[in-house]
């Protein structure tokens, strides 16, 4: 399960950012994946919009419906990159 960032754990990470949402898994062959999104990514924006916690996060990705080409900005090994991906769909 995804959890947001913390002081704690930003220190940890190696990073200062304080706002944003630690991705604790990625599934295989998941949009995601695909994508280029990593486990313990830090993500900071999604589509230039501020994701400052997971239930941020959880209601921006189901607005955006299965198919929207998506660009996050993430926080990997200290450092700022993009992923860019298209929004799936879950499994029924």
């Amino acid at each position: 399960m995804d959890q947001d960032i913390t002081p704690e754990l930003a220190k940890s990470f190696g990073t200062k950012v304080t706002k944003g949402v630690i991705v604790a898994a990625v599934v295989p062959g998941s949009p995601a994946e695909k994508g280029g999104l990593k486990r313990w990514d830090i993500i900071e924006s999604l589509n230039g919009k501020q994701i400052e916690n997971v239930n941020m996060l959880s209601l921006f990705l189901p607005a955006m419906g299965p198919g929207s080409p998506t660009t996050i900005e993430v926080i990997r090994d200290g450092k700022p990159v993009t992923v860019k991906l298209t929004i799936g769909s879950l499994p029924r």
